[in-house]
């Protein structure tokens, strides 16, 4: 497989390049780690420009991921629809994930896009949530930008050496999931703690104000 995406991308350039990213990006096993940096090393040796490239890979991006959204949208909803027919306890739970993804819907869309398995899924639980297809555009968009950005520009940088990129890859990758887990689960927490001492603020206020009334 990796051979001859190689080879693909090697014969037929900026085509076989868009083919092989909108597939990566439509839950295909194509990895990204060897795709996108081998773009930037295409691009290195002058056949097209860097920016070309770049672009390219992000509007390929965008559209394997529209393939993922329609399929989680318009066959996922009607799947969780007859699901919550039939198993009524389902509907609670259901809806309290949509309302949890709705709330954090952009953040989710454009942060999941530089997670490492993560990444691609998104999605199709963007789909599920039924998101604003503007929405989902542009929360793609920045984080297939950031992403891309990164694997291409160090595949052009290290140009005949960006198989490097690979081989660091499959090292950190699990480092980086744990990295941005931890991330989120810091973001949730120290919202929360925002959330009660603001809460705290405003009763406290609100009992400061019926007091200076009561006298």
């Amino acid at each position: 497989m990796v051979d001859y995406i190689i080879k693909a991308i090697e014969n037929y350039g900026l085509i076989a390049i868009t083919l092989v990213i909108t597939l990566e990006y439509a839950c295909f096993p194509v990895p990204s780690e060897i795709v996108l940096p081998l773009s930037g090393a295409v691009a290195a040796q002058g056949s097209f420009s860097f920016l070309a490239v770049y672009l390219l890979s992000i509007l390929a991006g965008l559209a394997g991921s529209y393939i993922c959204y329609c399929i989680g949208r318009f066959g996922g909803v009607p799947l969780l629809k007859k699901l919550e027919n039939r198993f009524p306890k389902f509907h609670a739970g259901i809806q309290f994930a949509k309302e949890k993804f709705e709330k954090y819907s952009t953040l989710s869309v454009g942060f999941g896009r530089v997670i490492p398995l993560c990444r691609t899924y998104i999605s199709f639980v963007a789909g599920l949530a039924e998101q604003n297809i503007l929405v989902f555009t542009a929360a793609s968009a920045a984080g297939i930008g950031i992403w891309n950005a990164i694997l291409v520009g160090l595949g052009y940088l290290l140009s005949s050496n960006w198989q490097i990129v690979a081989q660091y890859y499959d090292k950190f990758k699990w480092v980086m999931l744990f990295g941005a887990i931890l991330l989120v689960v810091a973001y949730i927490l120290l919202k929360r703690y925002f959330n009660k001492k603001e809460d705290e603020a405003l009763e406290r206020a609100k009992l400061e104000e019926e007091k200076e009334q009561d006298e």
